[in-house]
């Protein structure tokens, strides 16, 4: 409830610029999806803006342009969303496989 107090005052100012850490964090998945369909309401108009912090990647397929990623306080990219999946994928292994491919590369 106190989210979507938040919001709601958040919203109620016209505000340009919000800056949000982790607001989907444990809400349920109905109010998370009312959530990010608010924040792409928002953001319809070009300017207006939102910058949040999350490890919910699925939140920022749903809500992203651009996604910038700083690991340990370092930039790691700040690239739009769409160019993404031609420079990075997710690898699933077992993790000795990975390991003797790994340093098969190495060597």
């Amino acid at each position: 409830m106190k989210m979507k107090y938040s919001l709601a005052i958040a919203l109620s100012h016209g505000a340009d610029l919000l800056i949000m850490d982790e607001p989907t964090a444990g809400l349920d998945p109905i109010f998370r999806r009312e959530l990010l369909g608010l924040l792409s309401e928002h953001i319809q108009d070009e300017q207006k803006s939102i910058l949040f912090s999350t490890h919910n990647t699925t939140d920022l397929d749903r809500i992203a342009d651009y996604i910038v990623f700083v690991n340990e306080g370092r930039l790691v990219f700040n690239e739009m969303k769409e160019s993404l999946p031609n420079k990075y994928m997710l690898v699933k292994r077992n993790k000795e496989l990975l390991d003797r491919q790994y340093a098969s590369m190495a060597s």
